[in-house]
């Protein structure tokens, strides 16, 4: 299984991966975080539903990701059984996921302290941005 994820940060920024997020405080945009995830969600689910309808189209951007790596630079479009390539859209992360993640960025210092689902998952907000942010939750588009 391959599990993708973004790295959102504000035009101009000196980060680039997570763990250059050790000891930082990280937060979604204060200002807006019902807003600001919606639009992730939306982002995303569009970028799942564009993929899925076209394949082939995207598995060159996998092979752009390996520079320098002759046996994946020789790969094409054809090589790729596109069966095996599976894209969902967004829904809640499961508690035990979330929990695993949680304790895996801790071991490497990029988070702090115990998980609490109660605050580390606020999940009226994201209920709310899915709806809002292409399907409502539990509803299957496949």
């Amino acid at each position: 299984m391959v599990v993708c994820a973004a790295l959102v940060v504000r035009p101009g920024s000196d980060i680039y991966t997570p763990q250059e997020l050790a000891h930082r405080m990280v937060a979604l945009d204060s200002s807006s975080p019902r807003e600001s995830y919606a639009a992730f969600v939306r982002a995303v689910t569009r970028a799942v539903r564009r993929i899925n309808a076209d394949k082939r189209r995207y598995v060159s951007y996998f092979v752009d990701d390996f520079p320098g790596h002759p046996d994946v630079e020789r790969l094409t479009p054809d090589d790729f059984d596109l069966a095996r390539i599976q894209l969902k859209e967004l829904g809640p992360i499961p508690e035990a996921e979330a929990r695993w993640a949680w304790e895996w960025m801790a071991s490497w210092g990029v988070l702090e302290g115990q998980f609490d689902p109660r605050t580390q998952i606020n999940q009226k907000i994201e209920r709310e941005a899915h709806a809002r942010g292409g399907r409502p939750l539990g509803v299957s588009t496949g």
